[in-house]
C-alpha cells in the first residue's frame, strides 16, 4: 500500500498548516502497524488452527488494517495531488509508486515458488504459471498456480492480499477527476465533505442492495465503494488546515469513539460506525497525537513490502509445516513469518522503492 513521500505530509500551500514541520507525524508508524495487522489477521486462517482472527470495530483485525491503509493512502494521495501542479506528474508518481513493486512481487513469487512445484521442469512449470502472471500483471487478480500450496490448510492461494491493489490504484487514478475543484476553491473542505458524504451514502446503500454486483477487468465495484469511503475520508481530512485539524481532531473524542464501537459494535454494526469513526481515529493519531519515532519510521517505512510479501511467505511456511506434519498456532506462524517478510520488505525498499523515488523526482520536476 502507499507510503510517505517527500512533501506529502506538508499541508496545502494556502493553509496555516504550512508552518508546521513536514513529516513530523505518525503516518509511517500507523502504516507499518496496519500492515502487521493484516499479516497477523491472516495467520489465523492460513494456520488452519481453527481459531478466528481477533475482532476490532466488529470486524476482523486484518480487515481493519486494510481500511486503515486506505485512509492513510487517501490522505497522502490527496496531499500529493494538491502539491503537484501538473496532472501528468501526479499520475507518474502514482504509477511508479504502486505498479513496479507489485509487478516485482508477482515475478519473484513465481520464480521462487518453482522450487515448491514438485520437481517438474521449469518450462512445464512456467506454462502452468502463465495465467497467474498474465492476469496479475494486468491487475486482473489471480490467486493460484496449479500444484502450488495444494496441501496447505488454506489451499492453493498464493497471495490473497493482492485484491486490494487494483482497488487502491483505481481510486488514486480517479482522485484528480473527483477532486479537481479543490485546487480552485478557497474553501475546499466543503467540496471534500460533499464527496465523502456521497461515498458514505453509496456505502450505506450497498448494505441494503445485497444482490448488486458489477465487475470489470476483475475489479469489483462494491470494493470501490466499501473501501473508497475510507480512502476519500482520508482525502477529506487532507483538505483541512492545521488549525481546523487541531480543533476538530481531539484524542479524547477519538478514545470515546473507539469505546463506543467496542461497547456497541454488535448492536450497531461496524458498517455504520467504522467509516465515520475509524478515519477520525486514524487521522487524529497521525497528526494530532505526539509523534513517535517519526524520523525513523519515515526513513524505514517498509509497509508496502510487508503487505505484498506477507501472505506468500506465510503460505510457504505452512507448506513446509504441512509437509512435515507440523501443526502451527497463529502466534507461532507470525513469529516465523516476521523476520522473512521484514528482510524482503527491506530489500524491496533499498533495491526498488528508493531508486524509483529518485526516478520519480527526475521525471516530475515542475517549474
Amino acid at each position: 500500500m502507499d507510503s510517505s513521500e517527500e512533501k506529502l505530509n506538508q499541508p496545502v500551500k494556502d493553509t496555516p498548516a504550512l508552518k508546521a514541520p513536514s513529516r513530523v507525524n505518525n503516518f509511517a508508524l500507523l502504516h507499518l502497524f496496519a500492515a502487521f495487522m493484516v499479516i497477523w489477521g491472516h495467520c489465523f486462517s492460513l494456520s488452519g488452527a481453527g481459531i478466528s482472527a481477533p475482532v476490532i470495530f466488529d470486524d476482523s483485525i486484518h480487515s481493519v488494517g486494510v481500511k486503515m491503509l486506505f485512509i492513510i493512502s487517501g490522505y497522502l494521495t490527496a496531499i500529493s495531488f494538491f502539491h503537484t501542479k501538473k496532472t501528468r506528474n501526479y499520475y507518474v508518481k502514482r504509477v511508479l509508486r504502486i505498479y513496479p513493486p507489485f509487478a516485482a512481487c508477482i515475478l519473484l513469487s513465481v520464480l521462487l515458488l518453482y522450487f515448491l512445484s514438485g520437481g517438474q521442469s521449469f518450462g512445464s512449470y512456467m506454462q502452468s504459471a502463465t495465467t497467474y502472471l498474465k492476469t496479475n500483471l494486468t491487475f486482473k487478480i489471480s490467486y493460484t498456480i496449479p500444484g502450488i500450496f495444494a496441501d496447505n490448510p488454506y489451499k492453493n492461494a498464493i497471495n490473497g492480499a493482492l485484491w486490494t491493489l487494483p482497488v487502491e490504484f483505481f481510486l488514486q487514478l480517479i482522485l484528480p477527476l473527483l477532486m479537481f475543484p479543490t485546487k480552485k476553491l478557497k474553501n475546499r473542505k466543503i467540496y471534500a465533505s460533499v464527496l465523502y458524504l456521497l461515498f458514505l451514502a453509496a456505502y450505506f446503500g450497498l448494505d441494503r442492495v445485497y444482490t448488486f454486483k458489477f465487475t470489470y477487468h476483475g475489479l469489483d465495484f462494491r470494493y470501490l465503494i466499501t473501501l473508497g469511503v475510507y480512502f476519500y475520508a482520508g482525502s477529506f481530512f487532507a483538505c483541512l488546515d492545521r488549525e481546523t485539524l487541531t480543533r476538530f481532531c481531539r484524542p479524547d473524542l477519538s478514545l470515546l469513539g473507539a469505546a463506543t464501537v467496542l461497547l456497541f459494535g454488535s448492536s450497531y454494526p461496524s458498517n455504520y460506525l467504522s467509516p465515520i469513526i475509524l478515519p477520525y481515529i486514524v487521522i487524529t493519531a497521525a497528526l494530532v497525537a505526539p509523534a513517535v519515532f517519526s524520523d525513523f519510521c519515515n526513513k524505514h517505512d517498509i509497509a508496502y513490502g510487508l503487505y505484498l510479501f506477507g501472505f506468500p511467505i506465510q503460505q510457504t511456511i505452512m507448506h513446509f509445516a504441512a509437509k512435515n506434519g507440523t501443526k502451527m498456532q497463529p502466534l507461532y506462524l507470525l513469529l516465523c513469518t516476521t523476520p522473512f517478510v521484514i528482510l524482503l520488505a527491506v530489500l524491496q525498499k533499498k533495491l526498488l522503492e528508493k531508486p524509483l523515488g529518485k526516478l520519480t523526482k527526475r521525471l516530475t520536476v515542475e517549474s
